[in-house]
């Protein structure tokens, strides 16, 4: 296989490529922004049949574009940091088809992520949650790629205007008892809302009841008479896979919830 091309705003891919992925410098060319990139070169020497774009800055974009002006074989896989990078990315390239490589594509991706992520503080340190730009990233993603599952969110609310807000400890037991019933759930946290997708095949009733479950072993892990929760659910299929639209009607689901008796969830249509 010929070497792979990374573009990248700085050297520092080189270590998870390295350190993490087991890779060898025989492996892949690395191209910072701050190097010239030629795209002849890159073509006619090193004739890579991907390239990597890590990053969404204008040197990067450019470079990709030269690329791909010199080669309609070359396919990229973007990894933009941002949501709005990210769409912009998608437009002007070809998504990655089907190919041989050395790792993981996802796997590579997730650890760009978790590194980024965490030196941005986008990781809530109480729960170990994603903070609501970083969820809302990791989503988008899922839904780029058509993943049928659930999409909900659930409100950690007070029976009373004088109460206080549910204290660290029991928003942090409440997400212990979440993650305890859906191990592998992508799970965000905004204020006292927390979001969650899961991908799922299952029947919406058989859904249903495990999420009444967890909003009940939630509830339970809180130990307050004065909190109760509000959770609403919207399936990605029935949506299109919109983030938006995901949104948009777990949020009136959560509302029903609310006004129907309340710590259980409902699905808006």
């Amino acid at each position: 296989m010929n070497k792979l091309l990374v573009i990248d705003e700085n050297a520092g891919v080189s270590k998870v490529m390295s350190e993490i992925l087991a890779l060898e410098s025989s492996d892949y060319t690395l191209y910072t922004a701050a190097a010239r990139i030629e795209a002849e070169d890159i073509l006619f020497k090193e004739k890579p049949p991907i390239a990597l774009v890590c990053g969404d800055s204008d040197v990067c974009v450019a470079a990709a574009e030269s690329l791909q002006k010199k080669s309609k074989e070359l396919r990229f896989l973007l990894m933009s940091r941002n949501m709005d990078g990210q769409k912009s990315l998608i437009k002007k390239f070809k998504p990655l088809g089907k190919i041989e490589l050395p790792f993981d594509p996802d796997e590579f991706v997730d650890i760009i992520d978790e590194a980024f992520f965490t030196a941005q503080d986008m990781v809530d340190e109480l729960t170990g949650l994603y903070k609501k730009p970083a969820f809302d990233m990791k989503l988008q993603r899922l839904m780029n790629k058509k993943t049928v599952g659930t999409f909900f969110c659930i409100s950690v609310d007070s029976y009373s205007f004088a109460s206080n807000p549910a204290t660290p400890l029991q928003f942090q037991m409440s997400v212990y008892a979440m993650k305890t019933k859906l191990p592998h759930v992508l799970g965000g946290i905004h204020g006292n809302t927390i979001y969650g997708f899961f991908p799922t095949s299952e029947p919406r009733e058989t859904v249903q009841k495990k999420l009444d479950e967890v909003v009940q072993l939630m509830h339970d892990a809180v130990e307050g008479k004065e909190i109760y929760l509000a959770a609403g659910a919207a399936e990605s299929e029935l949506y299109d896979f919109v983030v938006e639209d995901l949104y948009l009607y777990a949020d009136k689901g959560m509302e029903f919830s609310r006004n129907q008796g309340k710590n259980c969830i409902r699905f808006f249509k």
